[in-house]
């Protein structure tokens, strides 16, 4: 807000807004000097989620593949438990390789990465948490940067799982 007082100076109060700005990835095409394209990455992204669903149908007899199909279907179509069905595919992941060390471990995946979906999902008080009615604090809802966190990880996790899924049947 802005104004003049009775002298005629300016006076300017700032005024709190809130902004939220979401960006999908950019659709980048690098080409060599011949017009060939070196990288592609709205191509790699349709790639990446052909071979998932090849993978998804490939391995669908496989008990924790259709927990984890079923329990990441569930979190895109309820975003208010969205966490909820994340941390379920966790410990889907944890059942399967019998302990957490184990499934990072067979699954190639950071430590730091596993503990911050566990604290994004179970640990903060959200809406989207597991622990909604066990906790006293005064609910949010989660960032998209926490969304956004979570949601790469878990992607990253299944990803690997297929991966995982794939290499044991050529060995």
């Amino acid at each position: 807000m802005e104004g003049y007082d009775s002298k005629g100076n300016l006076w300017i109060t700032p005024v709190p807004i809130n902004l939220n700005l979401s960006v999908s990835g950019p659709n980048i095409v690098i080409k060599d000097s011949n017009g060939n394209a070196i990288e592609d990455m709205k191509g790699n992204r349709l790639r990446d989620i052909e071979e998932f669903a090849k993978l998804s149908i490939k391995y669908s007899g496989d008990p924790a593949a259709q927990a984890i199909l079923r329990n990441y279907k569930s979190a895109v179509g309820e975003p208010n438990s969205e966490f909820c069905h994340f941390y379920a595919i966790r410990e889907v992941l944890t059942t399967r390789f019998w302990s957490a060390t184990k499934v990072r471990s067979c699954l190639n995946l950071k430590k730091d990465d596993w503990t911050k979906l566990g604290k994004l999902c179970n640990e903060i008080p959200v809406q989207q948490g597991r622990h909604q009615g066990q906790k006293y604090e005064q609910f949010r809802k989660a960032t998209n940067v926490e969304l956004e966190e979570a949601r790469i990880i878990v992607k990253t996790m299944v990803k690997q799982f297929f991966n995982y899924l794939q290499n044991s049947e050529s060995h």
